[in-house]
């Protein structure tokens, strides 16, 4: 068989070997062995640093000596060499000569250039070496040796890799030997033969994966002198069918393992339904709540006042992977700091959104590289009953959804929602959590937290669990507000809205000053409406204007003007539920008790509300607004805002003359 043949054989193979390879690791990935992965290219850079090394120390001897043959005559027997090699590449700057090589060979990749021992220069035979580096440039063999020496350190340690690298360096220099002597006469062979004989004793270059050399060892020299002598190559015929079926044999290779790779892949990497065949935690159920009542009810923050320390030293911080035990179900999990034990809330939530909307996606990968608070937001949480061992917890969470109405959790009555954010629902809910072992936490039973902590209240009526707020999100306002804004134009003052367009307002020459802030209620018609205009801040002192109108906001007449401009206050709210009842809400530095008047007789005359009891740091009150034909009211905390956040509840008996106090929510 020919060298040429072999030398697409060996390539073929050698790649084949790669594709196997370059499976392996792709599986190796797929299944996170990554110090398998790491020793692996450990081993590839140290060898092609090896190798690099080597080719920068063989370029730099060779370019040391080199001299460029100008002798016409050599140029000639070159010129002859390079158009029988069938070259039709430019010549000039091709030929060199260096007394310090034993060899002739061909350097570089692109430009290839031919260097021989200055000795040979005289040599009878210089015709046959031309011809031969000749037919390595026109092969392009040494970028062929590099694409092979690259798969070898590629496969650094795979001992066919080496034997396939060197047999086929082997037959790239008995592929030219064939060419050289091809339709040459027996006499020709035989010198050409005698040649490489006489030229095996000579200096050899050991790094020699960067150019076409002569000879190598006697093995190899004893192979390419009978490749030279023989002039039939009986198995050619069959190497071509040998190539068609090794690359046929490469293509369905890569194929066949790409798709069991893209296969194992999506196998490893399919969601998996941890949740059948499993017991299932009860879910808003009696039984649920059966068991969360046998647990002693807290105080509220004693997680954070007390029980997060005192765990902090008996269970400290440890890696996953540290955790010894086998989980038996969805329901358990680690938790790698169990003194801070409230971080067993959010797996045990996020479990429960996966059981009810997609049990397919879940997974304990799945939950690891997409924790809660990616995906949900806690509104309130806090520890109900029990410790560490056994935990109710209350949480109040939302998360996004483009339709509610598909969801499990809204078909099983378990959302709540706010007509105002049609694309957020809401939870509000008691998780009972147990600790199995330490590090380990298991879900016991979910149930609505508002019925459970009433049947906690109904157990232990001296509990504090009456001000752990609820989700608040069934308001109702007496009239949707409108934008309006006050200015001033042509020497008067217009009130001006979207819907109502410019309406004149005459405000008196003793407030000259521009509105920061207005307030209009429509509470009973169209027609009646009021208007609360703030003055701008002077070191924090506004002065109020009420304006009343009987025709729509057509003409208005001033009723009330503040006569507290001395008082470091400001307004947070105002609204009237009937065309004679009506409130103001001020925020007041003089002290930490809501401030809100009232009115029964359209504004001619204010009184102070009366609260039977205000929790401490509630301070901030807002208007009363209508829930089923009840007046109701909210006292917040300074850093929150009217819509949002923890809020004191409040239902007045008296048409809102006082106020009691019902419960503590969160509005949403």
């Amino acid at each position: 068989m020919s060298g040429k043949w072999k030398k697409i054989i060996w390539m073929i193979c050698m790649i084949e070997l790669c594709i196997f390879h370059a499976a392996l690791l792709v599986h190796l990935g797929i299944h996170n062995q990554r110090h398998w992965i790491l020793i692996f290219a450990t081993g590839t850079l140290f060898m092609t640093a090896f190798w690099y090394s080597g080719y920068r120390r063989f370029t730099k001897e060779c370019v040391q000596d080199l001299t460029y043959l100008e002798n016409e005559k050599i140029r000639e027997i070159f010129c002859k060499a390079h158009k029988e090699a069938g070259n039709t590449t430019d010549t000039n700057h091709r030929i060199y000569a260096n007394p310090q090589i034993g060899i002739p060979f061909v350097m570089g990749f692109y430009k290839q250039s031919v260097i021989v021992p200055t000795e040979c220069v005289l040599d009878e035979s210089l015709f046959f070496i031309f011809l031969h580096e000749c037919y390595h440039i026109k092969r392009r063999d040494t970028l062929y040796k590099a694409v092979m020496l690259a798969c070898n350190c590629l496969l650094w340690f795979h001992p066919l890799a080496y034997f396939i690298r060197y047999i086929s360096y082997r037959d790239i220099e008995v592929s030219c030997d064939e060419t050289v002597v091809a339709g040459k006469t027996k006499e020709e062979r035989y010198q050409y033969g005698k040649f490489l004989v006489e030229s095996a004793g000579k200096q050899q270059r050991k790094v020699n994966a960067y150019s076409a050399y002569w000879n190598d060892s006697k093995s190899i020299l004893k192979c390419r002198i009978q490749a030279v002598m023989e002039e039939k190559r009986n198995w050619d015929r069959w190497a071509k069918f040998a190539v068609v079926f090794l690359l046929a044999e490469a293509i369905g290779l890569a194929v066949f393992l790409g798709r069991m790779l893209v296969n194992e892949y999506d196998k490893v990497n399919a969601p998996v339904n941890e949740f059948e065949d499993t017991f299932t935690p009860p879910m808003y159920t009696d039984e649920a709540i059966t068991a969360m009542l046998e647990l002693e009810p807290v105080k509220r923050d004693t997680y954070c006042l007390d029980f997060f320390a005192q765990y902090m030293d008996l269970y400290p911080q440890k890696e996953m992977e540290a955790i010894d035990f086998e989980i038996t179900s969805p329901w358990q999990y680690k938790v790698e700091n169990p003194g801070r034990f409230k971080d067993a809330l959010a797996p045990a939530v996020q479990r429960f959104w996966y059981y009810q909307e997609n049990q397919e996606i879940f997974s304990r990968n799945h939950y690891e590289q997409n924790p809660m608070y990616t995906t949900f937001e806690t509104v309130y949480s806090d520890l109900v009953a029990g410790d560490i061992k056994d935990a109710v917890w209350g949480i109040i969470w939302k998360t996004y959804t483009s339709d509610y109405t598909e969801l499990n959790s809204y078909k099983n009555d378990y959302v709540k929602r706010n007509d105002k954010e049609t694309n957020y629902v809401y939870y509000s809910m008691a998780v009972h959590i147990k600790m199995v072992e330490p590090y380990v936490f298991e879900v016991v039973g979910f149930a609505d937290l508002e019925e459970t902590l009433e049947a906690f209240m109904a157990k232990y009526p001296n509990t504090e669990l009456e001000e752990f707020p609820l989700l608040d999100m069934t308001s109702e306002w007496v009239k949707a507000e409108e934008a309006y804004e006050v200015v001033s134009k042509d020497e008067k003052w217009y009130l001006v809205s979207e819907n109502a367009g410019e309406t004149i307002i005459t405000i008196p020459g003793e407030y000259p000053y521009m509105f920061s802030e207005v307030f209009v209620s429509f509470p009973e018609s169209e027609d009646v409406g009021y208007l609360y205009a703030v003055t701008e801040r002077v070191v924090y002192q506004e002065a109020c204007i009420l304006f009343k109108t009987l025709d729509g906001g057509k003409n208005w007449e001033k009723i009330f003007t503040s006569e507290n401009a001395r008082i470091h206050s400001l307004t947070m709210d105002f609204n009237f539920m009937t065309n004679e009842i009506g409130y103001i809400a001020i925020y007041s530095s003089q002290g930490n008790n809501p401030q809100l008047l009232r009115t029964e007789d359209g504004g001619e005359s204010w009184e102070a509300v009366i609260f039977d009891e205000v929790p401490e740091y509630f301070s901030q009150a807002y208007a009363p607004e209508i829930r089923d034909g009840k007046p109701v009211l909210y006292v917040g905390m300074e850093e929150y805002s009217k819509m949002k956040g923890e809020k004191a509840y409040y239902e007045s008996s008296d048409n809102g003359k006082s106020w009691e106090l019902k419960k503590r929510v969160f509005r949403e």
